[in-house]
Parts: C-alpha cells; sequence; structure tokens
C-alpha cells in the first residue's frame, strides 16, 4: 500500500511538472519504517529540511518567518509553505537577505 501510495503520488506530481521528480518529502518529516523501505529505492531521495520557518505557526508573521528561515546555514534546506500568506510576504524579504549573506538559493 505504501509503494502505490508513493508511486502515484510521484506520478501525480511528475504529470504536473513535465520531468522526473527523485525528491521525497516526508509528510511532517515522519517516516515510517515501512515507507523508509519502500524509498531505499534508487529513483527516490528522501529530504528533510535543516530549518523550519514556522510559517505554518498560527500567529506567524511575515517578519517572524524571515527570522526563522535566516538561520538557515550553507547548503541548508529551509521549509517553507506557499500555502500561508506569511510565507508569500516574507519570500521577497528572505531571497534579498540570503543573498546578502551570499548564499545561493536553488529549488529543490
Amino acid at each position: 500500500m505504501v509503494r502505490a501510495e508513493v508511486n502515484d503520488g510521484r506520478r501525480a506530481v511528475e504529470d504536473i511538472v513535465g520531468r522526473p521528480v527523485p525528491l521525497f518529502r516526508p509528510p511532517q518529516g515522519r517516516l515510517s519504517t515501512s515507507s523508509a523501505l519502500v524509498l531505499r529505492a534508487p529513483q527516490w531521495q528522501t529530504r528533510l529540511w535543516t530549518t523550519d520557518s514556522y510559517d505554518w505557526k498560527t500567529g506567524a508573521t511575515s517578519d517572524s518567518v524571515v527570522e526563522h528561515a535566516s538561520r538557515v546555514e550553507d547548503g541548508g534546506i529551509v521549509l517553507l509553505h506557499d500555502t500561508y500568506e506569511p510565507t508569500l510576504e516574507a519570500s521577497r524579504l528572505l531571497v534579498e537577505r540570503l543573498r546578502a549573506r551570499g548564499l545561493q538559493l536553488v529549488v529543490l
């Protein structure tokens, strides 16, 4: 069942973006043993974040998102959700702040 769910989700995303999607971020960063075994296949690369922006927390503001997300270190991954208003408002300022620190931003 896990294999089917993961593969169905992967195909749905690939249909939308039009290219292979080898990365997988488990929901809420939780990975069961059975899911971990399925995702050990060569076509999957499980990735988690190193810095949480806490944009999902009740009461989050664009300032708080920038403050938390700006703590990312070189090579780190920031967890951001495009479904929360504070994240959308914070994005421009966050990009500027990280670039000013000399970090190069990439989308996974």
